[in-house]
């Protein structure tokens, strides 16, 4: 059996499992100044995340890292280290399959019935407390017995985005795998009339109708008497773009292997350990 600690993401970024758009994910520079709290190291990160056309940039501090989802493939670069990798989406998809977590979706068909009885329920626009926008605000319960959990969401309208686009900036595409709490966002950030009732496009030949930009989350997990709560929120938008010295690997870096690359290496070592023979009974 294998365990692992487990943390809170401070970032996700993920890219479509379909084919190539036929436009790009982000036509105009889009800037998002996000705030994370992680409830498990008790901090708080701010990252920029600069989108434009198929790459979406993040940048944490000397830590830089860009998803180009025409290549399939993400480049780390630690400035503060010297160091930077370069991992295929395939290589983060294998390395996540073999994570001993339970899959959120088992099937299609289990995921057409889940998105068809969960709906979140729509709450109104209220003003945000972190900038001065208002956001549609949403609520979704996906407590299942003894185990609650929730998911607050805010939706920006005035930021219109492709439901690829979506997909991308909350993380519920390729290489990662789609969770029901990511579900809700993107329903919830779907176009109105189809956040509301899942009316369907009658007009085949029209432009698909744009979604909201998903502004923030609160995700709660309470069971057994623990509650975790984690915390997302877009703190400024705008068409600034990314610091272009910082997206260079520097000269004289080393190239080392990803998270995901070690990630999948030490499980592979873990599978080949020996079973310890079972206990002779006295």
């Amino acid at each position: 059996m294998r365990f692992f600690p487990i943390a809170a993401a401070v970032v996700c970024l993920a890219s479509p499992a379909i084919a190539a758009p036929a436009g790009p994910l982000f036509p105009k520079p889009l800037h998002l100044v996000r705030r994370i709290d992680d409830p498990v190291a008790r901090t708080t990160h701010v990252v920029d995340e600069y989108c434009l056309g198929n790459r979406v940039i993040s940048i944490n501090g000397s830590r830089v890292a860009i998803v180009d989802y025409d290549r399939r493939d993400i480049t780390e670069i630690d400035h503060a280290d010297g160091t930077y990798s370069i991992t295929k989406f395939e290589e983060v998809a294998t390395a996540r399959a073999q994570l001993p977590l339970p899959r959120a979706k088992a099937s299609s068909n289990a995921a057409a019935k889940r998105a068809t009885a969960l709906r979140p329920t729509a709450l109104g626009v209220k003003a945000t407390t972190t900038s001065n926008r208002s956001l549609e605000r949403w609520r979704a319960d996906l407590s299942a017995g003894p185990e609650k959990r929730t998911v607050e969401i805010g939706i920006d309208r005035t930021i219109p985005i492709s439901k690829e686009a979506a997909e991308v900036l909350v993380g519920a595409a390729f290489p990662y795998e789609r969770t029901d709490e990511q579900d809700q966002i993107l329903i919830a950030a779907a176009p109105a009339e189809t956040a509301l009732a899942g009316a369907k496009v009658t007009n085949a030949n029209a432009a698909p109708a744009p979604y909201g930009l998903p502004s923030e989350s609160v995700t709660t997990y309470e069971a057994a008497g623990v509650k975790v709560e984690i915390r997302t929120a877009v703190l400024r938008v705008d068409d600034e773009l990314p610091p272009a010295q910082l997206l260079r690997i520097d000269p004289g870096a080393q190239r080392i292997e990803s998270l995901y690359t070690r990630m999948r290496q030490e499980l592979d070592e873990l599978d080949k350990l020996p079973t310890p023979p079972p206990a002779r009974k006295p």
